[in-house]
């Protein structure tokens, strides 16, 4: 009897999955439509008593800042104090506001050029997360489960506090609503499009770990995620320097010390330019003290 020679193709973990299927479809509808939720109430409520401002924001008065940010620089790009009469010092270059200042060069409304962030910021976190499910899960019912729990998980911990008559404010609504994904675009797009470069990040710093030559995609995308919110980008290096040291000592791995460096200093130079700015900058100084 002849031995029939049996060839195995062993497909990449990473590579499975990468084709959107109709679970996914239905949870990034469902993501977008309660992103743009606010806006729908919003604007049903429109009348002669009831004038829309187009923010779509739970706290009016940061989503008004930066309407004004974008309505007063959008012949400058650079950004000042819009409660001075002259502008203040003009310092502040943020890439998205400039991109929405551009925009209002073009003839779109301040509202609309920040609005139209919502809805990309969406659509990209949600292919962020589940780029991140795809590649740490092997199961599709695993994968699904954290999909939806990643992009809706609201955690109960400010309702209970506050039926418990031991709600303190901000400290438990930080834990409630505030780590909310949907409520990062209520109002602050920019946040949820920071983290999914930060996710974005961390996929293809794990993929260059693994390959000889030096690839841009991760220091670039670490750059941006600093620049666009400070927040994220220190804690992007928390977690790089972290798992690297946490390779090297506890799994006896190689220290990719070059793509560490090159990709923590491309981090670390947005973090310097707004150290700077509350450091030398009269408004961001006050502001600094003001938030403390």
């Amino acid at each position: 009897m002849q031995a029939k020679r049996v060839r195995l193709r062993l497909r990449d973990p990473r590579s499975q999955g990468t084709r959107i299927d109709l679970f996914d479809v239905l949870v990034f509808v469902l993501f977008l439509f309660l992103s743009f939720w606010t806006v729908i109430v919003l604007a049903r409520q429109q009348g002669p008593d009831h004038i829309w401002t187009g923010t779509n924001g739970l706290y009016l008065g940061d989503q008004m800042q930066y309407l004004g940010w974008i309505r007063t620089s959008s012949s400058h790009i650079l950004i000042g104090n819009p409660f001075e009469v002259s502008g203040g010092v003009r310092d502040y270059l943020h890439p998205g506001l400039a991109i929405s200042e551009l925009l209002v060069v073009l003839g779109v409304s301040p509202w609309l050029s920040y609005l139209l962030w919502t809805p990309v910021s969406a659509v990209l976190l949600a292919l962020a997360v589940r780029a991140y499910v795809r590649r740490i899960i092997q199961t599709t019912a695993g994968r699904r489960a954290a999909l939806v729990l990643a992009l809706f998980y609201l955690s109960p911990l400010a309702y209970l506090a506050s039926l418990t008559h031991w709600a303190q404010g901000f400290f438990f609504q930080s834990y409630g609503v505030e780590m909310w994904p949907v409520n990062y675009l209520w109002g602050y797009p920019f946040t949820a499009l920071t983290v999914a470069l930060l996710i974005a990040c961390l996929l293809q710093y794990e993929r260059a770990r693994r390959e000889p030559h030096l690839r841009p995609a991760a220091p670039l995308l670490a750059f941006f995620c600093a620049w666009l919110q400070p927040w994220q980008g220190a804690t992007l290096i928390l977690i790089l320097v972290g798992c690297e040291l946490y390779s090297f000592v506890a799994q006896k791995e190689r220290l990719c010390f070059r793509l560490l460096i090159v990709t923590t200093l491309s981090t670390a130079l947005p973090l310097c330019y707004y150290f700077l700015l509350g450091r030398f900058d009269p408004t961001w100084r006050l502001s600094g003290q003001v938030n403390q």
